[in-house]
Order: structure tokens, then sequence, then C-alpha cells
């Protein structure tokens, strides 16, 4: 696998239709590796449902993507109010993005903003393979959380589903909540639920809380 630097990386907001479509495509690839999103094929994932929404996101919230030194979006992540709903048809996703779907209602029943820009929901992350063992993605969520902060949002709400992701929420002094099984019944990985040690063999899938203000403290961006 191909080693690369972050320091050769551009963290930037995401600034038209063109450049989402880029880095939703990109997502797309690299999710298709993952184990409960191999069976289906790309346009099936990158759907015009999913086309739709990540649009409708850009329009109310925001995204930011990570640019080699070629151009070439490799990481992206995108955010918005959780009680902003993106989907108008969402039975026409793939199991596993419903699922997510779902995770996301579930995280607003339990939070219960009572104003906009209360909380956010920041997820659709995923980097390129080539870059995923230098630390990018946490620097995304920073990006991600500073840019909700300056816009007025007070909590950040994360979907944990890795290692790597479930070790930055303890890191930073995350929340995390309403762990829960795999959404494909062919996942015979165990799933952590809170107790005891996770390992890297094991199947995570939760939420964590975060308080943006906490975020913006130099302790706290060292660790990102």
């Amino acid at each position: 696998m191909q080693q690369n630097d972050t320091q050769s990386l551009r963290v930037k907001k995401i600034e038209s239709d063109k450049e989402l479509d880029e880095a939703m495509k990109m997502r797309t690839k690299v999710i298709q590796k993952n184990k409960i999103f191999n069976k289906y094929t790309f346009d099936e994932i990158y759907s015009e449902e999913e086309q739709r929404a990540t649009k409708n996101i850009i329009s109310e919230g925001f995204g930011c993507c990570a640019l080699n030194e070629q151009g070439e979006i490799v990481s992206v992540i995108l955010a918005f109010d959780l009680t902003f709903e993106p989907y108008k048809n969402p039975e026409q996703l793939t199991p596993p993005q419903q699922a997510i779907y779902k995770i996301r209602n579930q995280a607003l029943a339990i939070l219960k903003p009572q104003k906009k820009m209360q909380a956010a929901w920041v997820g659709y992350a995923a980097t390129n393979e080539d870059y995923r063992r230098q630390g990018i993605q946490g620097q995304m969520i920073l990006a991600a959380c500073q840019e909700g902060f300056r816009k007025g949002i007070e909590f950040s709400v994360v979907h944990i589903i890795s290692l790597e992701s479930y070790n930055l929420a303890k890191a930073v002094g995350m929340k995390m909540f309403g762990y829960s099984e795999s959404s494909d019944p062919s996942d015979e990985r165990v799933y952590f639920t809170g107790e005891g040690n996770f390992s890297k063999d094991m199947g995570i899938n939760a939420l964590a809380i975060i308080d943006m203000s906490k975020l913006q403290d130099s302790d706290s961006k060292s660790k990102l």
C-alpha cells in the first residue's frame, strides 16, 4: 500500500456540485470494499436518491474534503442539522444505507434537540485506503466540528463504525451510546456493546456525542 503524508493534503469546504459528486464517488468506491456493502453495485449505493440527499445536505449543511497534491479528493465528511431530513424516499436505499438512516433518527429521538443548530449529524465519512493510516479522518472530523462551531452548532453526533473512530471518540472524551448489532445478517463478527475491550476483529455500531466548544481547546486538537 502506498504511504502518503497528511502534510501534503489540503482540507477545504466542498463548494460545488461537481466537487460533491467527485467526493461521493470516491466514498462509494471506498465503502464498496466494506463487508456489508460489497454485495451492492456502485449505482445501487450511489443511487439517484443518495445523490439528491447529499445535494440537500450541502444546501442545508456543509461538507469538507481533503485533496492530495494531484488535486484528487481522498477524504470526505458531511455535516447537517440533526433535525433536517435530506431523504425523500429512504426505502430506495440499500439495506446498509437504511440502517444508517435509522440510527440517525435514533440519535434524533434520544437527544431531542429543542432548536435548530443545537445538534448536527457528522457522517458520510470515507477516506481512500492509501491515506487512512495517516490520521486524516481525525483531521476531517475536527475540520467539520470547527466549521459547525463557527455556525453556532452546540453538539455533533458521530456514527462510530470502526476501531479508528472508536479510539478517536475515547481520546477526545466523546460520550458513546446507542450500541447495536450489525445491519447485515450475514455479518458474523461479534459486535462491541460498550462492555470489556474492543478489538480490531470486532464490529461496532454506536453513536458518540461531542460538545463542540470542548473540541476547540489545544489538547483536544492535538489528540485529533
